[in-house]
């Protein structure tokens, strides 16, 4: 899929500040077709929904049966017919550890092994399979966290407010612009690189460094900056001491 005739592109996740409207609108103004998806296409900025090149879709993929519908039944076919390409969006975190993001960073580390997996399970039909592993992207991804709070009795009390301020998107390395990272991945979604793991976006090559050579004791010392964790270290030995 690497020639320059237009494509046709199905974007999952499209809702107004993401990754995925930006690039449904770059790709739809260079000329290709694109199916530009969210659980509620209302989400979905009107100046891409509205695109004479995008067509907006319902799809929530935490629903098994539409995306049964939409990934074997409707669209399995055509994506080893035209030897197409499927990309997943990563995130560096998924290969790294760090401190209340748990659940997270889990998903992402699951979804490269699913990638990795496809990867060769749709070899033989000439589709790739990229997973873009993603560092640090200026979205919406914390815009709609209420409140944060602890469980009564928590043993991290005494680092809420650092705790919450991580929660919020308020601490954490610096971001990239979306605008910035849609350019850089253009070749990858439209197959003009190689499949596999690709490190892409803000601190992505910094964050490949850690998670290669790095061993855990230096690791750790880095994570855990700025995370709370030294302070409620210095709180328990002060208590202890008392």
């Amino acid at each position: 899929m690497s020639d320059s005739r237009p494509k046709t592109i199905l974007i999952t996740g499209c809702s107004a500040g993401g990754i995925g409207a930006a690039l449904a609108l770059r790709l739809a103004d260079q000329g290709h077709r694109v199916f530009a998806t969210a659980r509620d296409t209302r989400k979905i900025p009107s100046h891409v929904r509205e695109h004479r090149k995008v067509t907006a879709l319902a799809l929530d993929v935490t629903d098994d049966v539409s995306v049964a519908a939409a990934s074997i039944a409707a669209f399995s076919d055509l994506l080893i017919a035209s030897r197409g390409r499927v990309v997943n969006i990563g995130a560096a975190v998924g290969c790294l550890y760090s401190p209340w993001i748990g659940a997270y960073s889990s998903s992402k580390s699951a979804l490269h092994t699913v990638s990795e997996t496809l990867r060769m399970e749709l070899q033989p039909f000439g589709v790739t399979v990229a997973c873009l592993v993603t560092g640090t992207v200026a979205t919406r991804f914390h815009a709609n966290e209420g409140e944060f709070s602890l469980p009564a009795g928590s043993l991290y009390a005494d680092i809420l407010r650092t705790i919450s301020r991580w929660a919020r998107g308020e601490l954490g390395p610096d971001q990239g612009s979306v605008d910035d990272y849609v350019t850089q991945i253009l070749p990858d979604v439209l197959g003009n690189s190689r499949g596999g793991k690709l490190w892409r976006g803000a601190n992505a090559g910094a964050a490949w460094f850690a998670s290669c050579w790095l061993p855990d004791y230096v690791l750790d010392k880095l994570v855990v900056l700025n995370q709370g964790l030294d302070k409620l270290t210095q709180s328990i030995l002060e208590k202890k001491a008392d």
